[in-house]
């Protein structure tokens, strides 16, 4: 069998593992978790009452639905752990935990369990609104904010951190870094337990964090919204490089928890949505950089894979069926060029468009150089919850929706 990498898309319910031939660059098998615990709503897994707005979600589900969606993903595949050579992730964002000294998640060291600010934030927590509001009212004269078309939104790490400086200062405290859900993962995987710092994805520290070329927003900045606040850009340590770079290899633990070899490279993050424009561009590279060194075809192989399980994931949806997992159905939109707009539909809608150029566009969520591909400048914008108000629909109805075509 030819070199499969293997993508791990992480979505607000569940994981799916795909695997993709770098032979021909398709997808020769798919399998889909559930989390154990799904979207932790209302109160936390004791029973301890949460905030109307609070969206969280239980870390211990990421690798334990990941292993048993890889496991079925190779014998969907008829391969086996030696097959695969590289390893890529993409997670919802901003889903951002505060993690511990020890590499796990705060959530789950001693002590912590029933404080909701300790547990990991799902991207749909909205019970930042008021810090969103003060974090974007602070930043009027930050050069930075025009990037973001003016506006911090609730959903992203700033507000979310700074709700729980306000909420939980010894939650804030206590946590040594704080990462979104999909480095953690890709930390975890290799080396979380170990004192190096974190590698974190240009994707997510650009969209989400407002991480620009130069940086992270000011300490002068962080304390001037709240005093005190500037203590978070310790937590955000870690080398920041782009999707599909190489981040590391599985150690012992990672490849216990994929059931995968041990040494696998594993690249850098990216957020699910941006992992779906440029596959069949990506899928081509992958295929080329198979021929040059293992290590390096291995890491730009995993980022392509993480791409195509986005892609697959929104291409069964839109077809609202289920597609047979063979074939080229893992190929994606093809928009590695830039200049195409790519609209993105799951639980939130995104939309986004590669360019060579770099200018102010009033009302988008974010323009980050390298965010999307290397070389070039992404632009989002979107619309939250697009995917939610449909199911909420289907659910009072009582029938499924079926979107129609209209001459």
């Amino acid at each position: 069998m030819p070199p499969l990498s293997l993508g791990l898309d992480y979505g607000t319910e569940s994981v799916r593992a795909v695997l993709v031939s770098l032979g021909g660059g398709g997808e020769v098998g798919s399998a889909c978790c559930a989390y154990e615990h799904g979207q932790i709503l209302g109160a936390l897994p004791d029973g301890t009452p949460l905030a109307e707005k609070a969206a969280l979600q239980h870390p211990s589900d990421w690798l334990a639905s990941a292993k048993v969606a890889v496991a079925a993903a190779l014998a969907a595949a008829g391969a086996a752990p030696a097959d695969v050579v590289g390893v890529g992730v993409a997670f919802t964002s901003c889903t951002c935990l505060p993690v511990a000294a020890d590499g796990g998640p705060l959530c789950l060291a001693e002590g912590w369990a029933q404080r909701e600010h300790a547990w990991p934030k799902l991207w749909k927590h909205h019970g930042a609104e008021a810090q969103a509001a003060e974090l974007t009212a602070g930043a009027a004269a930050e050069p930075w904010l025009a990037r973001y078309g003016g506006a911090i939104g609730s959903e992203w790490l700033l507000p979310k951190a700074l709700e729980v400086l306000d909420g939980d200062a010894a939650a804030f405290g206590a946590a040594r870094f704080w990462l979104e859900a999909g480095d953690w993962v890709v930390w975890r995987l290799c080396d979380g337990a170990a004192a190096a710092p974190p590698v974190r994805s240009s994707c997510q520290a650009g969209y989400k964090a407002c991480y620009t070329e130069a940086g992270y927003p000011s300490e002068q900045y962080l304390d001037g919204v709240r005093g005190g606040f500037s203590a978070l850009l310790p937590k955000l340590e870690g080398r920041v490089c782009s999707p599909g770079a190489a981040a590391g290899a599985l150690d012992g633990g990672g490849a216990a928890a994929l059931g995968l070899r041990e040494g696998t490279p594993v690249s850098a993050a990216t957020i699910d949505a941006h992992a779906g424009v440029p596959v069949r561009a990506a899928a081509r590279a992958a295929a080329r950089a198979a021929a040059r060194a293992a290590a390096r075809a291995a890491a730009h192989a995993a980022a392509r894979a993480a791409r195509a399980a986005r892609a697959a994931r929104a291409a069964r949806a839109a077809r609202a069926a289920r597609a047979d997992t063979s074939g080229d159905a893992g190929q994606g939109v093809g928009a590695g060029e830039p200049n195409v707009l790519v609209l993105i539909l799951g639980t939130s809608a995104c939309f986004m468009l590669n360019s060579v150029e770099d200018v102010e566009v009033p009302g988008i969520c974010g323009r980050v150089a390298g965010g999307i591909l290397p070389g070039l400048v992404g632009y989002e914008s979107g619309q939250a919850a697009v995917g939610d108000a449909f199911a909420w629909l289907a659910s009072f109805s009582g029938r499924y929706i079926r979107i129609l075509q209209l001459p």
